[in-house]
């Protein structure tokens, strides 16, 4: 490999978009900077609640939630909480429906594990507490899961769809029982947290990934109902005693339940509101530093020449069709990396333009979506046509899959992604509706 070669590939694999830690060098204080920062929103609920509190926090994918909550993180353990955070993906097999059952045995043994890991010495772990509670409420299920003991049975539960429904099945006239139980332990292993940190301790339990409960197109309508019920009916449950929670959740919440208060990470805006044209400097600045820190000034010297000022206009283009979401602006650049040919690097007007179409080509869209998506664009609005599930449902996946981004001023407000709005144009203009 050249070392032009070798450059390149340093450039691209630094464009990978991964959460990062607020001590990384890849890390940029994108929202402490600008008017609505969602982590400093939730930390002053947690600062301002004397023992305990409970949130929701969410992210369309590739927002930077996780990245977010890693920094949540560090600002509370430097005020001297007791963070202990925790991962869904690690407990629960996201592609399929959840009751209250299985979120609860499922916060308890996340916030235990992470305790243990802390090196609290709980007097007896969860998943134990848990293992012994199935055996006292005569659960019916092969016993070698109990008998295998309490770290086989976190692994099994989360693999094993027919233990999870019989213990689901077992438990559903039990909801009571097993809500007493899980913060009967949660209390009793918070005092002993608190007894060997210091009385003046307060514990976090951030729970992440909980939004990416979705499913496949056989079950995702059972999943959001199934969600839509534990939410509505379960809310009180899910505050554990003595702890201040943020849970991720999945974006849709405040579309069916009133008042459930997500805090939520929008796109960085190119542009100051829904109604002006005039450019926002603070998002283009943040988005460039993005871009500055995953290459060095050489590196983007070795690909978009010397900048005007401090700008690379060719740079620009690729930031400017990026929408604002922090996954397609990296992957922009990743493919404008590909394009570069290492005997001579430098980009220029085609090269980027092919980079341009190549991440274009990831967003294809039907013409029932096309004429929704140019709604969107006209009306800066996510309005759903109906109130169904269905409508819900395909809003969702066309924010997830970044052809509605989301943005944020003193309101809400939405536009089509700046890749699709030539081919939403194409399909409305050929196929127009009567």
């Amino acid at each position: 490999m050249s070392p032009s070669e070798q450059r390149l590939a340093e450039i691209y694999r630094a464009l990978r978009f991964v959460p990062v830690e607020p001590e990384s060098a890849y890390y940029v204080r994108i929202w402490e900077d600008l008017p609505y920062d969602p982590v400093s929103r939730l930390r002053r609920i947690i600062v301002n609640s004397e023992v305990q509190s409970l949130q929701f926090f969410s992210g369309f994918a590739g927002s930077g939630k996780s990245t977010q909550l890693r920094r949540l993180k560090k600002e509370l353990e430097s005020d001297g909480y007791l963070v202990i955070h925790a991962d869904a993906e690690g407990y629960l097999n996201l592609g399929e429906p959840i009751d209250i059952t299985d979120l609860l045995y499922t916060l308890a043994g996340a916030l235990s594990d992470g305790l243990e890991d802390s090196h609290i010495a709980l007097k007896e772990g969860y998943w134990a507490r848990f293992s012994n509670f199935l055996r006292d409420t005569k659960v019916e299920f092969n016993e070698a899961s109990l008998q295998a003991g309490p770290v086989a049975l976190k692994a099994e539960l989360r693999a094993n769809p027919t233990l999870r429904q019989q213990i689901q099945q077992h438990l559903a006239g039990r909801v009571r029982e097993l809500i007493n139980q899980v913060h009967g332990f949660v209390d009793e292993a918070a005092k002993r947290a608190l007894d060997e940190r210091g009385g003046g301790t307060r514990i976090v339990f951030l729970f992440d990934s909980l939004e990416k409960l979705r499913g496949s197109p056989s079950n995702e309508q059972e999943i959001m109902d199934r969600l839509e019920r534990l939410f509505r009916s379960h809310r009180d449950a899910l505050q554990l005693p003595s702890i201040h929670c943020v849970y991720s959740v999945p974006a849709w919440l405040p579309y069916v339940i009133s008042g459930a208060q997500v805090v939520m990470i929008p796109a960085i805006k190119l542009r100051a509101s829904r109604d002006s044209d005039l450019a926002s400097e603070q998002g283009w600045r943040k988005l460039r530093e993005i871009v500055e820190r995953r290459m060095e000034p050489d590196g983007r010297r070795l690909l978009f020449g010397n900048p005007e000022g401090d700008v690379y206009p060719l740079a620009d283009k690729l930031i400017e069709v990026s929408g604002g979401a922090p996954r397609d602006l990296l992957r922009l650049f990743q493919e404008a990396v590909l394009m570069a040919d290492p005997q001579d690097p430098a980009l220029d007007e085609a090269k980027i333009a092919r980079a341009i179409a190549a991440v274009a080509n990831d967003f294809k869209t039907n013409i029932e979506d096309a004429h929704w998506l140019h709604q969107v664009a006209t009306h800066k609005a996510a309005d759903l046509p109906t109130a169904s599930k269905g409508d819900l449902s395909r809003l969702m996946r066309l924010l997830d899959n970044h052809f509605i981004l989301f943005f944020r001023n003193d309101g809400d407000w939405y536009d089509i992604h700046p890749l699709i709005r030539d081919e939403v144009n194409r399909i409305v203009s050929l196929y127009p509706r009567p």
